[in-house]
């Protein structure tokens, strides 16, 4: 799930020992001029596909590669990277719930660590909340670090509904599996040991089609609304820094149809 763009209160939840991804707003300016006419519909390579007539399709794949990574190295973190509405979430609820018949399996989302709204970078058309500043990346990496070395860590709780980190206060356990999901995963967590790393290139025509589903019905926005600002806000930052994730990513799919069936991901 990503927060609601049209709300503005949002709770301070500022963590100052925290550092930060600096993107000065000049260099962001200028790569949306650059992106507006990117290709939406562009191609993406990809190492892994559905078989349709099989039953569990790329989600069993995956599933059993990282089974074999846990015989292995007795351990597997999985990083799911994706576009807005790509199907990071529900990939990592498949995988959790396929992997915990065997496994223990711990899920972290890079969500949970929003910024203040006062501290996301924004341009005249509107908040840029998909932006690598729009996250406290450090925190985010130090806390991966530290539920790997420790064994277990704190991480925060964020109200999606109301735009605001409601506390710092929800334990997490390391565990055989530990599936990191967010916008901007794979950047935030290179180098994390043990990583199998997954991107999922939704076609962003089908990214856009959920956000006008999701958005209309659950925040009311109107429909030109959000296309405008998928347009000028959200299509730009993917290209620029959310879509050059793909060629680091070990496994590189689509967010739909993973089962092999005509469910879609979301």
């Amino acid at each position: 799930m990503r927060p609601c763009l049209y709300r503005a209160k949002r709770l301070d939840a500022r963590h100052g020992a925290s550092q930060r991804i600096i993107i000065p707003s000049g260099q962001l300016l200028e790569l949306y001029r650059r992106n507006r006419k990117a290709d939406e519909n562009q191609s993406f390579h990809r190492i892994r596909r559905c078989d349709k007539k099989r039953k569990g399709g790329a989600v069993i794949d995956i599933a059993t590669l990282i089974k074999q990574r846990v015989q292995k190295d007795g351990i597997c973190n999985v990083i799911i990277a994706g576009g807005t509405c790509s199907g990071k979430t529900t990939l990592a609820e498949s995988l959790k719930n396929q992997l915990s018949k065997e496994y223990t399996v711990s899920v972290i989302k890079q969500d949970d660590y929003f910024k203040d709204l006062q501290d996301v970078p924004k341009i005249q058309k509107g908040y840029l909340m998909d932006s690598p500043n729009a996250f406290y990346a450090s925190e985010f990496r130090q806390d991966a670090e530290l539920l790997l070395r420790d064994g277990a860590a704190i991480v925060p709780l964020y109200d999606m509904a109301q735009n605001k980190r409601i506390s710092k206060d929800v334990p997490v356990t390391c565990s055989k599996v530990n599936i990191f999901e967010g916008l901007h995963t794979i950047t935030f967590l290179e180098g994390l040991p043990n990583a199998l790393t997954i991107f999922l290139a939704t076609p962003l025509e089908i990214c856009l089609e959920r956000r006008v589903s999701r958005d209309t019905k659950s925040y009311g926005v109107a429909q030109e609304r959000i296309k405008e600002h998928f347009a000028d806000c959200i299509a730009p930052i993917y290209h620029s820094y959310i879509a050059p994730q793909m060629e680091k990513a070990e496994i590189k799919t689509e967010g739909r149809n993973l089962y092999g069936t005509q469910r879609d991901i979301r």
